[in-house]
């Protein structure tokens, strides 16, 4: 027999770029990804000693006798274990507990007969120490029941969780029988051909590069399922335990973001593990899969609600406080659970219940897991409903722009007006902003809405100047999601320019919570527009607790005062200092004011008092369709 080790040659070098590949996109793969390497590891062995033993054969020197024949003990070792780590690999891969057991026995008596056996009784190989020909052993026919049992065993773990492992990995093991196929045929049409290393290499780089770079379903840091991985795990389990019911819970750690900040990315790191170590040890004692979904993030389902109890108790300071400098920081999570039955609710119904759950509680010290209920169910179907509302609203003109007047305060006249948008039910009701901006502001919806706005109020003061109406500024409210796009500002420009507009006609409102989100963002999409000559707003003032500093970190304009500080007006109570105090610190900063809210008489004498720039409020008007303003306007 011939050999031509050019293709032992190529497959070395596949497997020395397969390495580099995944060594370059995660080192951590050496560690969770252990019989992978050995595969690799064992692969790269074999075809080296196929190449070596190919060599000393073609020299046909009696005196390589020995080197050779310790070169094919050593490569039928390490073909012996190939089978073996193959396996281990792909239940490793579908997160199945690798099994020693019987076939490791197997394994180790032909490597123990390889040693000891082969040269008298010649079972796996013989070579002819004059010629240092090679022939094949006695053993061949059991040889090759030995990898037909690795193979079915290969097999059934493939079919036991083909759901987890997906289209294309399951693609791959076609891939691999095709090529091992390919090369039994060519060997019997090409004896003095061997493809045999090339092909290894070639399936074992595939598949590896595959499983981790292409379709990976772990996360390196954690060493858990990643999103990917977790939704294939996920949809088994539920496969596995149908008519059952189960447990989804989305676990969230708080601040993770800031404690990289104040401790150092490391230690951030370690509280990831640590919370992963703790799932994996619950899932040691139940049916249970879970992974980490995103940053700060991790899901688990399971059959029972034994871990729900322990986990609300479950402190991760604990853990973690010896790595954190500061002993009074707590590390703490949030926890949104789903109950279910298989059939009942598909996987992305049941993780968006769970999220669902989550958000009602962040933020709430006083609880961090909530459970799913029956009118979270009731709200999660009208949020539903909106967004398959949304979808068509604009299509059947649905939205619609009201105006509210804002007066000056010594004169009474019309001096401003507010934009606000009212979506139009198909019963003709009016759904509140309230219920559905939080939405669109999740689905990305909101952009769209806003730009809606400012579109209706540019052609609504063309209209007034064509008409040779003295136009007002209105005011637009724009969201914390647009103000931080990076192109939001451009498109407003945009707009603005496209009816001809002077860019002090249209001021933008932002709410006070909106300074607390991307100040770098938001702050340079400020500059942008003030620089154009568009006014700012900072609405809602004192609608949360409002850090004073920020209007050293902000440029407004003007700031319009949240109707809470006139609450109490009539009973003479705190809000009136306040108010004066929020006036005059407003009026020596340079900015102008508007009070919002105003309804009664009481009200207006007092904001009158403190000579305040502006009023809005029900005191003068309600928000009114556009027509409505209009008439007023000529009035």
């Amino acid at each position: 027999m011939q050999y031509s080790y050019q293709y032992d040659i190529a497959g070395i070098v596949i497997l020395i770029l397969t390495i580099s590949c995944l060594f370059y996109q995660s080192r951590n793969i050496f560690y969770y990804g252990r019989f992978c390497m050995a595969l690799i590891f064992d692969a790269f062995v074999f075809i080296v000693l196929d190449l070596i033993s190919s060599i000393l054969i073609a020299s046909h020197n009696p005196a390589m006798f020995t080197p050779l024949y310790v070169c094919m003990i050593m490569y039928f070792l390490s073909l012996n274990m190939l089978p073996y780590f193959c396996m281990q690999f792909i239940r490793e891969e579908c997160a199945d507990e690798p099994k020693r057991g019987l076939m490791l026995i197997v394994t180790m008596v032909l490597s123990v007969l390889l040693l000891i056996a082969n040269y008298p009784f010649q079972l796996f190989f013989s070579i002819d120490p004059e010629t240092l020909s090679y022939q094949t052993g006695r053993i061949q026919p059991l040889y090759m029941a030995y990898f037909a049992v690795f193979c079915i065993q290969i097999f059934y773990t493939v079919m036991k969780h083909r759901q987890y492992l997906g289209k294309l990995r399951r693609s791959v093991f076609l891939v691999v029988i095709i090529a091992s196929l390919f090369d039994i045929v060519f060997m019997l049409i090409h004896p003095e051909i061997n493809l045999t290393g090339f092909v290894i290499a070639s399936c074992t780089a595939f598949t590896t590069i595959i499983f981790f770079l292409v379709d990976g379903v772990r996360d390196p840091l954690v060493k858990c399922n990643n999103r990917r991985g977790l939704r294939r795990a996920c949809e088994e389990l539920m496969a596995k335990h149908k008519g059952e019911e189960l447990m989804y819970i989305r676990v969230e750690i708080h601040n993770l973001q800031e404690i990289n900040e104040r401790f150092g990315r490391e230690i951030g790191d370690k509280v990831l593990i640590t919370m992963a170590n703790s799932l994996e040890r619950q899932k040691d004692e139940q049916d249970m899969v879970f992974g980490r979904i995103t940053g700060d993030t991790f899901a688990a389902m399971m059959c029972t609600n034994t871990y729900m109890s322990e986990l609300s108790h479950f402190n991760l300071s604990q853990y973690v406080q010896e790595w954190i400098l500061d002993q009074d920081y707590e590390i703490s999570f949030y926890g949104g659970v789903c109950f279910f039955k298989q059939g009942e609710l598909d996987l992305p119904a049941v993780m968006d219940r769970a999220s669902y759950a989550l958000n009602k509680i962040r933020g709430d010290f006083r609880k961090n897991v909530c459970i799913f209920n029956d009118k979270m169910e009731r709200e999660y179907e009208q949020r539903k409903r909106l967004e398959q509302m949304a979808r068509t609203a604009f299509k059947n003109d649905s939205f619609r722009v009201y105006l509210q007047p804002i007066c000056d305060t010594m004169t009474k006249k019309l001096v401003s007006a507010e934009a606000l948008v009212r979506w139009l039910d198909k019963d003709g009701s009016i759904i509140p902003p309230d219920d559905f901006v939080p939405i669109f502001e999740k689905n990305g919806f909101i952009t769209q809405v806003d730009l809606f706005v400012l579109d209706e109020v540019c052609k609504t003061i063309r209209g007034w100047i064509d008409a040779g109406i003295e136009p007002i500024p209105v005011s637009v409210n724009v969201s914390r999601v647009d103000i931080t796009s990076p192109h939001f500002v451009d498109k407003v420009i945009e707009t603005v320019e496209s009816y001809g507009l002077d860019h002090s006609l249209v001021k933008i409102e932002l709410t006070e919570s909106a300074f607390n989100d991307n100040m770098s963002s938001i702050t340079e999409a400020m500059d942008r527009l003030r620089a154009n000559h568009f006014k700012i707003l900072m609405d809602d003032f004192g609608s949360g607790y409002s850090n004073l500093n920020m209007f050293q970190d902000v440029s407004v304009d003007i700031v319009k005062i949240d109707m809470k500080f006139l609450k109490n007006i009539d009973e003479e109570g705190k809000g009136r200092v306040i108010l004066q105090a929020v006036v005059n610190m407003s009026r020596e900063l340079g900015l102008e004011t508007v009070v919002e809210g105003v309804e009664n008489q009481t009200q207006f004498d007092f904001v009158k008092q403190l000579n305040c720039e502006m009023i809005q409020g029900y005191y003068f008007d309600r928000p009114m369709p556009i027509e409505r303003f209009n008439e007023k306007m000529i009035a």
